[in-house]
C-alpha cells in the first residue's frame, strides 16, 4: 500500500529528513513534483508515490461518482496505470457550506510517474463524464423525472 499525504508515514519520513525535504534512493528532492516522497530508509517499506494530483468529484451526481469509485473501476484503473488512489473529503450536498477543517469530496491520485498520475485521472474524469451524460439522456428521457417518486397534481373541487 502507498502512504498518502498527511499519513503518519509521510510526516514521520518529512521529519527525519535533516532540512525538511524528503528524498527517495534514486530521486533528490529537487526532482520531486507533486507530492512529498519519504526517505530512503521508509521507502523500503512504504513505497510513496512521487508524482500526486487531486480530482473533485464531490459536485457530480451520485451515481458518477459511484460508477468512478467502486472497487471493480478503481481496481481495473489502479493495474493499468499503477497508481494509487484514494477517495478523501467528505460530501457537502450543493447549497451547504463545507464543515470546518474539511474539504469536499476528492479523489488523491500518487504515482512513480507523472504519467501514470495523469493516465488514471484522465481515466476517472472520462468515467465520471460518461456517467454523468449518461444519467442526464435517462432524466430527459424520463420526462425530466429524477428520483423514485413523481409529484401528481390533482383538480381539487373549489369546495375542499
Amino acid at each position: 500500500p502507498k502512504a498518502r499525504p498527511g499519513s503518519s508515514a509521510n510526516k514521520d519520513a518529512l521529519a527525519s529528513s535533516k532540512d525538511g525535504a524528503a528524498a527517495t534512493s534514486d530521486n533528490s528532492a529537487s526532482n520531486v513534483s507533486g507530492t512529498a516522497a519519504s526517505s530512503a530508509a521508509a521507502s523500503a517499506t512504504i513505497p510513496v508515490g512521487l508524482y500526486g494530483c487531486e480530482l473533485d468529484i464531490n459536485d457530480y451526481p451520485q451515481k458518477a461518482r459511484w460508477r468512478a469509485t467502486n472497487r471493480e473501476t478503481l481496481t481495473q484503473i489502479i493495474e493499468q496505470t499503477g497508481a494509487a488512489i484514494t477517495t478523501r473529503g467528505v460530501f457537502v450536498p450543493p447549497g451547504k457550506p463545507v464543515p470546518e477543517g474539511e474539504r469536499k469530496l476528492y479523489l488523491s491520485i500518487e504515482s512513480e510517474t507523472e504519467r501514470s498520475a495523469e493516465q488514471a485521472k484522465n481515466e476517472i474524469k472520462r468515467i465520471l463524464t460518461e456517467a454523468t451524460l449518461q444519467i442526464m439522456e435517462q432524466e430527459a428521457r424520463a420526462g425530466g423525472t429524477s428520483g423514485r417518486y413523481s409529484v401528481v397534481y390533482v383538480n381539487r373541487p373549489s369546495g375542499i
